[in-house]
């Protein structure tokens, strides 16, 4: 990171401390107790709602558009590169609510999470058939 940007703080929820006692629980039902938690916390949710959208940033004369810039940005600085959440469960939640904020739809395919406009991560290639005979007609 440069040294004019702050380190991330790593927001743990309370609940967490109660199920670190490995004995007391088998690792399927701590699996799916956890799950159900809200895993964003006060701090978390905090930092969110510093970067999300002004209502400079909305052109309120094209549909309520928002600035892709300003989103690009803000996003960087909430979720930068070797950003660590406890949980994926905190990191899926956290992105619901920033992008819930900024009125766009995540797409969550496996382990990655992305804008629904996005470049794919499942393939760079052509989907198009090679013979234009075997394509569909639209």
């Amino acid at each position: 990171m440069s040294s004019n940007s702050v380190e991330p703080i790593l927001y743990i929820p309370d609940f967490v401390n109660e199920y670190c006692d490995v004995l007391k629980y088998s690792p399927l039902e701590m699996k799916n107790v956890l799950a159900a938690k809200q895993w964003a916390t006060d701090g978390l949710m905090s930092e969110i709602a510093k970067k999300i959208t002004c209502t400079g940033s909305i052109n309120q004369l094209n549909d309520n558009e928002r600035d892709c810039n300003l989103f690009a940005k803000k996003a960087a600085i909430l979720f930068p590169v070797g950003r660590i959440f406890p949980s994926s469960k905190q990191l899926e939640q956290a992105a619901e609510l920033f992008c819930n904020a900024w009125a766009v739809k995540k797409t969550h395919p496996g382990n990655y999470i992305g804008c629904h406009y996005g470049k794919s991560i499942h393939s760079n290639r052509c989907r198009l058939h090679l013979d234009q005979t075997k394509r569909r007609r639209i």
